[in-house]
């Protein structure tokens, strides 16, 4: 069984973590017919090993909507960034920038979106320097390319310390992910809201 499997309980996000957790290089990712990112599994490779369902939120009979109790008894908190020629350059406050810059200086590997012009995509890629994490600012509202980065996530986790930025989907997959293999302390997630996005053909 793989990622095309039709006891899936959902629809696909595109989070990619599918492809990037394959062994065997089976599963590629391409826009579709409706211009979304989706999961193409090539089944000469695949030796349904199952590992791209285990990371895969389609397949998790266990999601349950948040009770209101459970939101009630949650602590939250807002933020903004205090540096005031910061914020004319970012969106949402500038945390996730302030956020990522101290993670850096912690000594992790963070990952972000960023715009690539060249190929007129948004894509996930990793920043090891407090500069390159400048190119994460601004909010894109457009589906990411991510499994490059994750597949480099999933090839170092063991021995790097990452910081991930993503949408639900991606989070859920990468902590997965690390769960699994027993390396969740090793990393930060932090998700930001989803709105859902456009397809790529608009």
């Amino acid at each position: 069984m793989n990622i095309t499997d039709d006891s899936a309980l959902r629809a696909c996000t595109s989070c990619q973590m599918c492809a990037a957790v394959c062994n065997h290089n089976a599963i590629e990712i391409h826009l579709n017919r409706d211009g979304f990112y989706r999961p193409f599994v090539n089944a000469d490779k695949c030796n349904d090993c199952g590992l791209c369902m285990k990371v895969c939120y389609r397949f998790d009979k266990d999601i349950r909507i948040t009770t209101e109790e459970r939101l009630s008894a949650m602590e939250v908190h807002s933020a903004q960034a205090k540096e005031q020629t910061l914020l004319p350059k970012v969106t949402s406050g500038g945390v996730a920038d302030v956020l990522a810059k101290q993670l850096i200086r912690e000594g992790y590997t963070c990952i972000g979106v960023i715009y690539n012009d060249d190929k007129h995509r948004a894509e996930d890629v990793l920043a090891t320097t407090v500069e390159e994490t400048n190119a994460f600012r601004g909010s894109k509202y457009i589906q990411t390319y991510s499994m490059d980065a994750f597949k480099k996530l999933v090839k170092n986790a063991r021995t790097t310390k990452f910081a991930v930025f993503g949408l639900p989907c991606h989070i859920y997959a990468v902590h997965q992910f690390l769960t699994v293999y027993k390396l969740r302390e090793n990393c930060v997630l932090i998700d930001l809201l989803c709105h859902g996005c456009p397809s790529m053909h608009c």
